[in-house]
C-alpha cells in the first residue's frame, strides 16, 4: 500500500516546492531524517532533514554513492526520465 503525505519542503537543487510525498514502506509513518527524496521537477535526489532549510538537504558524497548503487532508486530515476 502506498500512502500519500502532505509536506512543505523545498528542493535544495531547484527550489521547487515539494508538497507531497509517497510513502512506500508500510512500517514508517512519514519521512524521517536521512530518507531519500526525488524531486519530480529537476530529478535530483535529496535527503529529508527536519531542521534543514526547506526540510531537504543535498546528499553527502557517501550518500550520493549509495544512491547510485541502489538499484531501486536508479529504476525510480529512470522512470522519472521517461516521464520527462
Amino acid at each position: 500500500m502506498i500512502t500519500i503525505l502532505e509536506l512543505h519542503n523545498v528542493c535544495p537543487f531547484c527550489a521547487a516546492q515539494c508538497d507531497t510525498a509517497a510513502e512506500v514502506v508500510e512500517e514508517d509513518v512519514g519521512p524521517t531524517d536521512g530518507d531519500v527524496s526525488l524531486c519530480i521537477y529537476c530529478g535530483q535526489f535529496s535527503m529529508f532533514k527536519r531542521d534543514a532549510p526547506g526540510g531537504l538537504r543535498v546528499p553527502t558524497r557517501r550518500e550520493a554513492r549509495e544512491i547510485t548503487r541502489n538499484t531501486v532508486l536508479q529504476r525510480l530515476h529512470a522512470a522519472w526520465r521517461l516521464l520527462g
